[in-house]
């Protein structure tokens, strides 16, 4: 994955997280293939692999969908 593909998928899942759940998230592109995900609210941070993030990316979008339904 480049490093675009890295800030891509960071921005798309911060903007999916404050759609679905109406509070901002911050993703950043950490070395070695992980990524740092803080939660507005939260004091700690999770460390979280690009995997883990498309998981969470896809079940966000379903979410959105599911709100544009309703």
């Amino acid at each position: 994955m480049t490093n675009e593909d890295k800030a891509n998928l960071a921005s798309a899942y911060m903007s999916a997280w404050n759609a679905v759940k109406g509070r901002p998230c911050t993703v950043t592109v950490e070395p070695n293939g992980w990524f740092a995900v803080s939660f507005k609210g939260y004091s700690s941070t999770d460390k979280r692999r690009a995997s883990a993030l498309l998981n969470g990316l896809v079940v966000l979008t379903q979410r959105l969908e599911k709100k544009m339904v309703a």
